[in-house]
């Protein structure tokens, strides 16, 4: 109609309509390596979904997180609690697509060479970085983290407080670090 016609020729005059700044779905950005990156806003922050092979895994990850999101009530909880669910849902949606693209790190998640040729572990908790150890061969950094993991897996964050986050952390380490030997 006469509106169609107008809004053509208002387009044409200025070069036509801004174009859209990304051309896949909400949340999935394409990044220098060619790889999807999938990411959310939820609780106040934006949060960082992971990397995929193609814009279909990132938006299945996406739309994973999201719907698992929306069931939860943000308004009764605090913020070590959106943390937690965020990251619970995070791991539903990247089990459901098969994972992240692994980053640039040849070793074990969790694992990374240092400068002495020798091989760091870390890991996420509580929402920190925290340090597990130093050790000779990525075998042994590897079975310290997944010693660490399990035992953190076990225990139930949402629960606790900073303080008790950290003791229970601390717990975790210790164990692995005194079985160190069983990691060779």
């Amino acid at each position: 109609g006469i509106f169609d016609a107008a809004k053509k020729k208002a387009l044409e005059s200025v070069g036509g309509p801004i174009k859209k700044r990304n051309k896949f779905p909400q949340g999935i950005y394409k990044v220098s390596s060619g790889k999807f990156k999938a990411e959310t806003k939820w609780g106040g922050k934006t949060r960082y979904i992971g990397t995929f092979g193609t814009p279909k895994q990132a938006s299945a990850a996406y739309m994973s997180v999201k719907n698992d999101l929306a069931a939860a009530k943000i308004s009764l909880c605090g913020a070590d609690e959106e943390d937690g669910i965020f990251d619970a849902a995070k791991k539903k949606a990247l089990e459901s697509v098969g994972g992240p693209i692994k980053k640039r790190n040849k070793f074990p998640q969790g694992i990374y060479k240092v400068s002495s040729g020798k091989f760091k572990a870390e890991t996420k908790w509580g929402g920190k970085t925290r340090y597990i150890g130093t050790f000779g061969t990525p075998k042994q950094a590897s079975a310290a983290y997944m010693s660490v993991k399990n035992d953190l897996a076990a225990a139930k964050i949402s629960l606790c407080g900073a303080d008790e986050e950290d003791g229970i952390f601390d717990a975790a380490k210790k164990k692995a670090l005194e079985s160190k030997t069983a990691f060779k």
